[in-house]
């Protein structure tokens, strides 16, 4: 008696696509303060989560505007993740980094420092 075969699934053609890390190809700078936040967050609604630049956000004014509450209110707006500039960490494309109004963020070979 012949045994029957066990059939293999057939191999799909197509390949999930892996999310890229890529480096942005634009680097867009804003300074804040309370007076403008509103502005701010109408700004971050209104892109999209495919652009291909970075977002660096500083408190230019401590006029009662917190780097949490900026963080909180962007976050709450933006389909771009948002989070916290991190010494040393490389910009992504499609992303919001947030900067206290302490830091001084500068950018070097594409890292925040």
């Amino acid at each position: 008696m012949a045994r029957a075969k066990s059939a293999k699934p057939a191999k799909s053609r197509t390949t999930a696509k892996k999310p890229s890390v890529a480096e942005p190809i634009a680097i867009v700078g804003i300074g804040v303060c309370l007076a403008s936040l509103k502005s701010l967050q109408q700004l971050f609604a209104g892109l999209s989560d495919d652009l291909e630049a970075a977002f660096v956000i500083a408190v230019r004014q401590q006029d009662g505007l917190t780097t949490a509450t900026l963080f909180g209110a962007v976050k709450d707006q933006s389909a771009l993740p948002v989070k916290i500039a991190k010494n040393g960490e490389r910009l992504r494309a499609g992303q919001v980094y947030v900067g206290g109004p302490d830091d001084l963020v500068t950018i070097t070979d594409g890292h925040i420092e």
